[in-house]
C-alpha cells in the first residue's frame, strides 16, 4: 500500500566535517488497507464478517547523515512507532496496541543555494522489529508478524542557519 505523509527534522552539521545528527518527527498517521475475512458456512446458513487494519501513529526517529561526493549522502538511524490495531471482529475479541522499533538506512542528494536555502531527493527503508500480540480472547488467537519492511521517497525543502 501507500500513502502521503508530511514530517519535519531539525538537524545539526558539525563543522569541517561531513557529519550531521538529526532528528525527524512524522506529523500524519499511516494507514494500512482494511483486511475482510467474511466467515460462512454457519449455522441458519448466516454469514460473519472479521474487519482489520493497522494505523502506525507518533513515528519519531533520530539519524546521522555523512555526505559524499557529488552532493549525495548517506543516511542511518533508529525509529519507533505505536501500531494502533483496528480490528472488528465477530467473537467481540480485540488485539492490544503495540510499540515498535526498527532500524532506517538511505541514500540521498542535496542542493544547497547561498542563501542557505536547500533542496533534498532521498530515498530509505526501514527495517522494523517482529509484532506479536495475542487476542483478548486468549493466547490461542495471536498474530505475529515477522520482516516488516517500509520504503519511503522523499522531497524536503530547508533552510540552514
Amino acid at each position: 500500500f501507500s500513502d502521503s505523509i508530511s514530517a519535519v527534522f531539525v538537524e545539526y552539521a558539525f563543522d569541517d566535517t561531513p557529519i550531521a545528527l538529526g532528528i525527524e518527527r512524522v506529523i500524519d498517521t499511516i494507514k494500512t488497507p482494511t483486511n475482510i475475512n467474511e466467515l460462512g458456512n454457519l449455522p441458519a446458513g448466516s454469514m460473519k464478517t472479521n474487519t482489520v487494519k493497522a494505523e502506525f501513529e507518533n513515528i519519531l526517529g533520530i539519524y546521522a547523515t555523512v555526505k559524499i561526493p557529488f552532493g549525495l549522502y548517506l543516511k542511518a538511524g533508529y525509529k519507533e512507532a505505536e501500531v494502533q490495531t483496528k480490528e472488528v471482529m465477530q467473537t467481540n475479541s480485540s488485539y492490544p496496541d503495540q510499540d515498535v522499533d526498527g532500524y532506517m538506512f538511505g541514500l540521498g542528494w542535496e542542493k544547497a543555494a547561498d542563501n542557505g536555502i536547500f533542496a533534498r531527493l532521498e530515498a530509505n527503508a526501514t527495517l522494523w522489529d517482529e509484532v506479536s500480540v495475542n487476542s483478548s480472547a486468549g493466547s490461542y488467537a495471536n498474530i505475529k508478524i515477522n520482516d516488516m519492511m517500509s520504503a519511503r521517497a522523499t522531497l524536503s525543502l530547508g533552510k540552514s542557519f
